[in-house]
Formats: C-alpha cells, sequence, structure tokens
C-alpha cells in the first residue's frame, strides 16, 4: 500500500502536519514523530497534485524530504525510515518531471534509497518494485531530453524480473513486465529506423528481448535465468503447462553452467510446485511434481540459507506434496515434516511474516491430517495449529480465513479427543464457541452451521456422560438440525439426523426422571418423514421407529403411566416392517417381541392379555414349523416360557421348544460359541423353573455348567486363533513397510479415512434401531457364576 493511503486529506492534514512541527520544535529528537510529519507532507502533496497546484505540491515533497533525512539522521539504520526516504525522493522527481525541470537527481537519489533497502532485504519483493519503477520513469525523461535511456530501462526490466523470482504470483508483475520491455522494444525500434513492432504483441516483448540478451552472451547463467522467468510469467493466472515446460528447460540449461545458481534452482522449485498445484487429469498423481520442488528447493536453502523466501517456497512445496498424497503413506510424512521445518526456519529469519506465520498453521494441520489417517494421535499437531492461528489472528483481527482455519483445528482437535473416548468437553465447547464466531462474521460460510450442529450434538453427549446439564446442547443441537432438514427436505440423511438427535435428547431426558415423550415423538416424525422420502432403506428406518416406540413405551411402564398407545404404535410399526417383505423371518420375530412386551405390560396391570399372547404364540408356532432353527427364535421361545410362568401356566412346552432350536443350530455348527452361551442360559432358567415347583433341578444345573465350560473353552480356542492370524498381519506389514487401514470417518460410516464416532453417550440401538445382544465371552462367564 502506498504511504499516502493511510493518511486524511483536506483541512486535517494541514491541521496534523501543524501539531507535528509544534511537537517536533518541543522534542527534535522524536523520530516517530518526524517519520509521521513525511507521510504528511507526501499526502499533501497527492491532494495538491489532484488540483493542478504544482509549485506547493513540489514544496510539500521537498518538506517530505526533509523530515525524511532528518529521521533517518537519528537512526541511520532504520529501514522504515529510508524508505519514506525514498518515496518522497520519488514524489518529488514526479513533481519536477511535471514543471519540466531535471528531476534526474532525485530520481537517482530514490533509487540509491530503494538499493540500500534492497541490500539490507534482498527477500523483499516490493522494493525491487519500486526500484524498476523509478528506473523506468527515469529512463522516460532521459528519453524526453533526447539522452540514452536503454541501459536504465533495461535495470527497470531486470529489477521487475528479479521481483517476479520472488513472487511469482503477482499479476501485477506480469503486466509491468510488459510494460517496460514492450517500451524498450519501441524505443529501440525508434532508433534504429526499424519497423514498430505490433501492438497487439506487446506481451510477447520480455521473451523477445531476453531471447537476445541470450543470444549476445549464451554462457552468462544469470541471462538465461532471467529468461527462464520472463517465460515462466507466460504461464499466466492458469498455469499454462507449456509456458512452465518450457521455463523448467530453461532453467536446466542454467544448471548445466553452475549447478549452484541460487535463482535457476529457486524458479525450478515454484515451476515444479505450480505444475503439482495445476493437477492435470491425465496425472494419476499429482505429488509426483512435488517431489522435485522439493528437491531444488532444498538445493537452493543450501546456496543461500539465510534466504527467507526459499524456506517459505520449501514449506509451500512441502504441504502440497503432503496434500497431493492420496494415502497416509511415509512420503506424505515426510513431506508434511518439511514443510514444518522449512516454514519455521523462515519464521526465524523474518518474525513480523504474518502469511509466513500462517503457513505455519497450515503445515501443523496438515501433520495433523497425516497422522490421523495414519491412526497416529494427532491432538498435538491439531492443538498447534489451533495455537498459531490464534496468533495470527491476534495479529490480523479480520482475516476471516484464519478464523475458519483455527475453527477447524479445534474442530479436528476435540473429535481426536473424543475419538479416544476421553472427556471433550472443554475442547468441544472451545470448538462450538469459535465456530460460532465464525458464522457471526460470515454466515454464508458453507457447512458452517452443519458442523456446529455436529459439534452441539457431540458436546451434548459430552456432557451427558459427564453427568452435566446437556439441556441447552441438545436444544441448541436440535435447532440446527431442523433447520438443516428445513434447508433442504429431501435429503434423507438430515431426517436420520435429526432422529438421532432426537433420540439422543429422549434417552437423557429418560434418564434425569424427565419426561422424553415430547423428544421420541420428534425423533419418530424426522424417520416417518424420512421413509417417505427414501427411495431404499425404509425397513431401516421402521427399525429405528419401532425402537423408538418401544422405549418411550417402556419409559411409561416404568413410570405407571398409560403405556398402551406407545405399545400399540411398536407393535404397528412391527407389522408395517413385516409387511414390507424384507428379512420376513427376522422381523416376524420381532412383531412377536413387541407382543410379548404388550402381553407382559397388560398382565402387570392386571389386564387380560389373551389376545396379544395368543397372537404371539401362533407367530412364534409358525416360524417353528417354516423355518430352519435359529438362535434368535430360541431366544424367543425362552422369553414365551418367562410368560407362561408369569401367568402361573406350565413353561415346559416353550422351554423344550427352545431346546430344540438351539440343539438343531449346534448340530450344524458345533463352534457357535453364542448359541451354546444361550443354551447354557436356557437349561439355568429351565433349573430355575424346577426349584420353583420344588423339583430336583440338580441335573439343569450340571447342564448349564458343562455348556459354559464349552463356551470358555472355544472362545480360548478362537483367541488363539486370532491372535496367531493378527501376528502374521503384523508380519507382514513389517515386510511391505505399510501402515495398518485408517480409522473410518465420523461423519460417513463407509468412508475410511477419518475419525469414528465416539462411543461415549451414545446410545447402544446403534443405526438399525436394534439393542446388541451380550456376546458369548460375556454371557457364558455370567451363566457359569449363577450357575455354580
Amino acid at each position: 500500500m502506498s504511504p499516502e493511503d493511510a493518511a486524511p486529506s483536506g483541512p486535517d492534514v494541514r491541521a496534523c502536519i501543524r501539531s507535528l512541527q509544534e511537537s517536533l520544535a518541543r522534542d527534535p529528537s522524536d523520530r516517530p514523530a518526524r517519520l509521521e510529519l513525511a507521510r504528511r507532507f507526501l499526502a499533501l502533496a497527492e491532494e495538491l497534485a489532484g488540483k493542478g497546484m504544482e509549485d506547493p505540491q513540489r514544496a510539500a515533497c521537498e518538506e517530505a524530504v526533509r523530515a525524511a533525512e532528518e529521521a533517518l539522521l537519528l537512526a541511520p539504520s532504520d529501514l522504515e525510515a529510508r524508505r519514506w526516504l525514498a518515496e518522497a525522493y520519488t514524489a518529488l522527481a514526479a513533481s519536477q518531471g511535471r514543471c519540466a525541470l531535471d528531476a534526474e537527481p532525485a530520481y537517482r537519489s530514490a533509487l540509491r534509497a530503494f538499493e540500500a533497502i534492497i541490500r539490507r532485504r534482498p527477500y523483499d519483493p516490493e522494493p525491487y518494485r519500486r526500484f524498476a519503477w523509478c528506473s523506468f520513469w527515469l529512463g522516460m525523461a532521459r528519453k524526453e531530453r533526447g539522452q540514452e535511456c536503454r541501459g536504465q530501462l533495461m535495470k527497470a526490466a531486470e529489477a521487475q524480473v528479479q521481483a517476479m523470482l520472488l513472487d511469482p504470483t503477482y499479476c501485477i508483475d506480469k503486466h509491468m513486465l510488459r510494460l517496460f520491455h514492450s517500451t524498450l522494444l519501441l524505443i529501440e525500434a525508434k532508433r534504429d529506423g526499424r519497423e514498430l513492432p505490433d501492438s497487439d504483441d506487446f506481451h510477447l516483448a520480455p521473451g523477445r528481448v531476453w531471447r537476445r540478451e541470450v543470444r549476445r552472451a549464451p554462457e552468462d547463467p544469470d541471462v538465461r535465468a532471467r529468461l527462464g522467468i520472463v517465460q515462466l510469467s507466460e504461464a499466466g493466472p492458469v498455469g499454462d503447462p507449456a509456458a512452465i515446460r518450457r521455463a523448467l528447460r530453461t532453467f536446466a540449461k542454467v544448471l548445466q553452467l553452475d549447478r549452484r545458481h541460487f535463482g535457476a534452482l529457486y524458479a525450478t522449485g515454484i515451476a515444479y510446485r505450480l505444475l503439482g498445484e495445476r493437477r492435470e487429469n491425465r496425472d494419476r498423481d499429482s505429488s509426483r511434481k512435488f517431489r522435485p520442488a522439493v528437491d531444488a528447493l532444498r538445493r537452493a536453502a543450501r546456496v543461500q540459507p539465510g534466504h527467507p523466501r526459499v524456506w517459505v517456497e520449501l514449506g509451500k512445496a512441502g504441504l502440497g506434496f503432503a496434500k497431493a498424497s492420496r494415502h497416509a503413506n511415509r512420503r506424505a510424512g515426510w513431506a508434511c515434516r518439511i514443510a514444518l521445518a522449512a516454514t519455521r526456519r523462515a519464521l526465524e529469519l523474518d518474525p513480523e511474516d504474518s502469511d509466513t506465520r500462517f503457513q505455519l498453521g497450515q503445515a501443523h494441520y496438515q501433520h495433523g491430517v497425516w497422522l490421523q489417517l495414519s491412526d497416529r494421535d494427532p491432538r498435538t499437531a491439531f492443538s498447534e495449529s489451533a495455537r498459531v492461528f490464534a496468533d495470527v489472528m491476534r495479529r490480523r483481527p479480520e482475516d476471516n480465513q484464519a478464523l475458519w482455519f483455527h475453527s477447524v483445528a479445534l474442530e479436528w482437535f476435540a473429535k481426536s479427543v473424543v475419538a479416544r473416548n476421553q472427556d471433550a468437553r472443554e475442547p468441544l465447547l472451545r470448538a462450538v464457541r469459535a465456530w460460532e464466531a465464525l458464522l457471526e462474521r460470515d454466515p454464508a460460510r458453507f457447512g458452517g452451521p452443519d458442523t456446529l450442529g455436529e459439534l452441539r450434538f457431540e458436546l451434548a453427549k459430552a456432557q451427558g456422560a459427564a453427568g452435566d446439564d446437556a439441556a441447552e446442547s441438545f436444544t441448541k443441537a436440535l435447532v440446527l438440525y431442523r433447520a438443516r432438514v428445513e434447508r433442504d427436505p429431501t435429503f434423507s440423511c438430515f431426517h436420520d439426523q435429526l432422529s438421532a438427535v432426537s433420540a439422543a435428547y429422549g434417552d437423557w431426558l429418560a434418564g434425569h426422571d424427565e419426561d422424553p415423550s415430547g423428544a421420541y415423538e420428534a425423533a419418530i416424525r424426522a424417520l416417518e418423514d424420512l421413509r417417505a422420502e427414501r427411495t431404499h432403506g425404509r425397513s431401516m428406518t421402521l427399525d429405528c421407529v419401532c425402537t423408538l416406540w418401544t422405549t418411550l413405551a417402556r419409559w411409561q411402564a416404568g413410570r405407571g403411566l398409560d403405556a398402551r398407545a406407545a405399545f400399540a404404535a411398536a407393535v404397528d410399526a412391527q407389522r408395517r416392517r413385516v409387511a414390507s417383505g424384507e428379512g420376513w423371518a427376522w422381523r416376524r420375530t420381532g412383531l412377536a417381541a413387541g407382543l410379548g412386551e404388550l402381553a407382559r405390560w397388560l398382565h402387570a396391570r392386571g389386564e387380560n392379555p389373551d389376545e396379544p399372547a395368543a397372537e404371539w404364540q401362533r407367530i412364534l408356532q409358525e416360524l417353528t414349523n417354516a423355518e430352519s432353527p435359529s438362535t434368535s427364535l430360541g431366544d424367543a421361545w425362552v422369553d414365551r416360557s418367562g410368560f407362561d410362568s408369569m401367568r402361573g401356566e406350565d413353561p415346559q412346552a416353550a422351554m423344550d421348544q427352545a431346546f430344540g432350536q438351539y440343539r438343531s443350530v449346534l448340530d450344524r455348527r458345533p463352534e457357535d460359541t453364542y448359541t451354546r452361551a444361550a443354551l447354557s442360559e436356557a437349561h439355568l432358567r429351565q433349573a430355575e423353573f424346577r426349584r420353583a415347583r420344588g423339583e430336583d433341578a440338580r441335573d439343569e444345573f450340571l447342564a448349564a455348567v458343562n455348556e459354559c465350560d464349552q463356551t470358555m473353552r472355544q472362545l480360548e480356542r478362537n483367541a488363539r486363533g486370532l491372535r496367531r492370524r493378527m501376528r502374521r498381519r503384523r508380519d507382514l506389514r513389517r515386510s511391505s513397510r505399510r501402515r495398518p487401514s485408517p480409522r473410518r470417518c465420523w461423519r460417513n460410516p463407509r468412508c475410511g479415512r477419518c475419525l469414528p464416532l465416539s462411543s461415549a453417550g451414545r446410545s447402544r440401538r446403534g443405526r438399525t434401531g436394534r439393542t446388541p445382544p451380550a456376546s458369548a465371552g460375556q454371557r457364558a462367564p455370567r451363566t457359569l457364576r449363577r450357575a455354580l
């Protein structure tokens, strides 16, 4: 930004100048005041130039020069004072040129000041740009006086090429480069009496000039390097690969002449990085373009280790390499480490560069992503990324992109904590606050409300698991999820997520002795809407509806409320599920279980349960006659025996049916530990029935102990086999030097590249709505203890 942009205009400038002059009269050694006075005089000069007042403008420029020189005398090593002195001389030369005065001494003074800045900061492209601009206008002034100007215009072109080398993506540099070189060709054509070049081909002028210079000095590596930079500038903003490859061929010739040519090495790295970022469709792996970029920039850093720009570019190349790597492989980890080390070194050399600090935050974030994909702990990387971006936001408070990266880093740090089943309340709360601040500043940020809703839901589950009040978090999460459904009601995933949040809220309310009816009914409505929108998976949605109605009915029954409507709705959903025709036997078993729940509730209230009990018996008998034996059907008959015993009837018939199902399954699969554990529980139930009738139950207890013993022996054999297989897999991984497969995604269960959701505070129903039964390893010891 020019020094006049930040200064006020009109009477405020003059009043400020008078105030500064009075202050300097009291304290002549106040260097900041002298610099501020130079800025104000330059602002006044710009204002007077706009009004056509040439003499007062020139006087204001002279005063600005005087103030800057006095400030430089107080601190000769101050780069800021020298920069303002150069700007003041440039403005003075421009005003003298408009008055037809000799402006060459002022231009020479400005050029000397810019050269002093370049010697102190050779890695900063801005002094080269200002030097090129001053040289160009000095050359034009010499041309108007009929003096030799080609040498000065060539200096302008060389300085502009050097600025482009340091910052190849700055578009204005390309236009200035074409302006300087086309002017040079035009002046040479007029001087030699040749035909003037076509104005439509002005963009080809830089290449023509430097190809001619290469022909004049074919062994000079500096001249060839400038030709390569000009060819690199011809790639344009879209990154024309043909122009980039021409530049790479030129840089290769420069390196043949001088293996340690810094400019060629540096520009080669930039060119390969631009090719990698372009990602052509024919590239199966775009990361292969970044490897030569990293190698070239590392060589350039060995040539000039104190040059910050080469470390910045090396960090960019390493970051691009890490992003382009499609798998969590060792190359991506190596690139992340290169990016981190290079960016830290650049920040050590130039601690005030906020762009480099921003890049350091990105490098930490990408390192965290690689650690996550490699199934390692990414918490330190994400935490460090959030800290760096917080520092960037303190320096640039209005930078929304820094705030976004800060929010994303906090989000993934919190999810890493959640995935390890640790207390994630504080990290989730920090991430929620960061996303709220981002959405307040940028409401149209894509995906922001969705991410905030997911974080709110995770925070509510973490608070509920820790025993805190999670009502506010659940309520805000529900508001955000409802907004998602209203925004796109045809997207079935949104309905599914809304039902999950509502069901979790209902579970939390039920666990705190509050009425969860509203939350469960909201979840059921969302699932019914989801079923209407879906073209597939409707039976899975009905599973969730059945589970929610059953959970609500159990809660109402446990509190002594009238649960008839909820049980009836659950049975109705089970009937609709059976009518869908998918998994007929399994869904009929679920319908029988629902009727059994209703019958037991009616019997407990002293009402007549004959109608649901008869249908329950009929369905179980039909399944037994029509279907192949199964463990789930045996479990259903065991449940029926308990109901018969509760009513005072003989449960032996139901137990015989259960034993028949279990034994038939074990005849086909003797190694089925789950069925054998269920058989041991059935023997224990039979023994308890006999003992309640006063009969001898010793044989049944011994049978239960025997089945438990066989189950535990089979589990031990299975565990030994699993350990052998795991050892083989580990040996194969070590021999092939591969990392284990990454964890599953926390958003998409089908994605295998991200973190899983936390199991802390989550309902055990899962996606299908069925409560998973205890495993054989859990059932067998428990049954053995009871039997003994």
